[in-house]
């Protein structure tokens, strides 16, 4: 992700296969362009990049967490925009970063 800056990152073993996986946030490559969360997961020997989702613009935040009581973990990425609040809930299937959950998202990417 060349030309990108990184606001964010944070690092777990998302997938249950005692790898460490990343969680990144960037900026866009403009500054009206949309930030970005893409994340670098293990995958048998190497590693694979998601495809990028919509990101906050300010103050994000990332947690990881269980909420299903699985064996691979949930991402919550919060942040905000002009001051609109939102949060979403991901979690990685194969080379995506699905949205299961999530509020005000939109208002604040």
């Amino acid at each position: 992700h060349t030309g990108r800056s990184v606001i964010l990152a944070c690092s777990d073993d998302i997938n249950a296969d005692d790898k460490m996986d990343l969680v990144v946030i960037v900026k866009g490559k403009k500054s009206t362009d949309q930030n970005q969360t893409i994340v670098m997961v293990s995958e048998g020997m190497g590693y694979c990049y998601t495809d990028p989702v919509p990101a906050p613009r300010e103050n994000q935040k990332i947690k990881f967490t269980n909420i299903d009581k699985d064996d691979d973990k949930e991402v919550m990425i919060t942040g905000d925009k002009n001051g609109q609040v939102g949060y979403a809930l991901f979690k990685v299937r194969g080379k995506n970063f699905h949205d299961l959950y999530g509020e005000n998202m939109k208002d604040c990417c």
